[in-house]
């Protein structure tokens, strides 16, 4: 019932191009988009907690961490990478005040307050547990339901079934994201991508190297959904470009458990030392 995604695919820009010319040109008008989306909303049932686990290979590490994601509804959210023989190398903490990332590797962690991270994504906690548990929402208005007819454009495929691209805040320029939905209302796709933003292509065309130009971050991940078999695993793959260089990394994950065993948050002691998000995030950079 609480199933992650099944399998992603290459780019979200061809994903989307490739669904686009399939799709009804004209998006539909008021009436057609709200009885699209009251289907997609009556797919939502109530949860309190779920947990699942996956398994990540990328070219950005040597080894193949195992991922764990923990969830209580509105309330917080835990995820731990773990290698063999190593343990826990990183986790992940968000609640509803603040945002951790610890390397442990480096014993160093970064955070923000909640306050911080609201001023992008307003809704971050809630909207990134709906997002991890396949289900559609606007960025900043949460799940989608027909009350947003006039935030999102709703288009029909043939053969039944929904493509629905949301309005983008203007704190998220640069970014691109749209959903994918079959005649039930069950999402079958998610694309997102993160390109240059015009301050950054002018800065790039000016050589302009200090103004980070050269350190600009692009990714692309494309998400397909298997309704056929009620969610029961997933598949994910990123593209990412980060100093001229690509990346890639790939997510498998089993089914996902409502009500999953948890497990203790983390706290950083005396030897962890607070960092920015770049240095945090340094292991993962190409040399």
């Amino acid at each position: 019932m609480y199933n992650i995604v099944k399998r992603i695919g290459v780019s979200v820009v061809l994903a989307l191009a490739a669904v686009m010319p399939a799709a009804s040109q004209e998006p539909y008008g008021k009436k057609e988009a709200q009885n699209a989306l009251a289907e997609i909303s009556g797919q939502y049932d109530s949860w309190k907690s779920a947990s699942w686990q996956g398994k990540v290979r990328t070219d950005m590490l040597p080894l193949s961490p195992t991922m764990k994601v923990y969830m209580e509804c509105g309330k917080r959210t835990s995820i731990s990478l773990r290698v063999p023989i190593m343990g826990e190398v990183a986790r992940i903490e968000v609640d509803k005040d603040s945002v951790l990332l610890a390397n442990k590797m480096k014993r160093v962690y970064w955070s923000a307050p909640m306050a911080e991270v609201s001023k992008i994504l307003p809704d971050f906690l809630n909207e990134s547990q709906e997002l991890m548990l396949g289900r559609g929402v606007a960025i900043g208005k949460g799940l989608l339901s027909k009350k947003m007819a006039g935030d999102v454009d709703v288009y029909g495929i043939p053969g039944g079934g929904f493509l629905v691209v949301p309005e983008l805040p203007e704190e998220m320029e640069g970014f691109n994201y749209g959903y994918a939905f079959d005649d039930y209302g069950r999402m079958i796709a998610l694309s997102v991508s993160r390109g240059k933003t015009e301050a950054e292509e002018a800065d790039k065309a000016a050589g302009d190297m200090a103004a980070g130009a050269g350190d600009s971050l692009s990714f692309a991940a494309d998400i397909d959904y298997d309704s056929e078999d009620a969610y029961s695993g997933a598949k994910a793959l990123l593209h990412i470009q980060m100093k001229g260089k690509n990346m890639t990394a790939t997510l498998e994950v089993g089914k996902t458990e409502c009500g999953g065993k948890g497990f203790d948050r983390f706290i950083p002691g005396r030897n962890y030392r607070r960092v920015g998000l770049r240095e945090c995030l340094k292991f993962l950079e190409p040399v």
